[in-house]
């Protein structure tokens, strides 16, 4: 590899950990952020139903609390709740999914070469070019 060749690779390298710096530092920032909102929004609501306030205006905002639920199965009653979903019409709910990772550890698996055409002619693969960064000694 000539010098100006190693110099423009050093470079890219140089860079590349900067980047990857600064975004671990954003995603740090961003995870703090939302922890504080959170903090906020409890003190907040708690406030405003023990003094039974509906809602403010401020600052061009309207601000009220609420109660969100959010529903999932439980692993262990999830047949017991699909057959109950499809025997009351609400079968549509049902997705059928397979994890993006666990599929492309099974394409790796078998080998792009060596796996079933039939199962090959199912997938959509891409590759994706990135560099591999580690931490070394020097």
């Amino acid at each position: 590899m000539t010098t100006n060749m190693q110099n423009a690779v050093t470079g890219y390298a140089e860079q590349l950990v900067k980047v990857r710096e600064e975004i671990e530092t954003a995603e740090s920032v961003l995870k703090g952020l939302g922890e504080k909102k959170a903090e906020i929004e409890q003190g907040m609501f708690a406030m405003m139903v023990e003094e039974g306030i509906d809602g403010i205006k401020h600052g061009g905002f309207s601000f009220s609390p609420s109660v969100r639920p959010f529903a999932s199965l439980s692993a262990e009653t999830k047949e017991e709740a699909f057959d109950w979903l499809r025997e009351n019409g609400y079968g549509d709910l049902i997705k059928e999914a397979v994890n993006a990772n666990s599929l492309t550890s099974l394409y790796k698996e078998l080998g792009a070469d060596e796996a079933p055409e039939e199962f090959l002619a199912l997938l959509n693969v891409h590759n994706k070019q990135q560099i591999n960064v580690r931490k070394s000694g020097r």
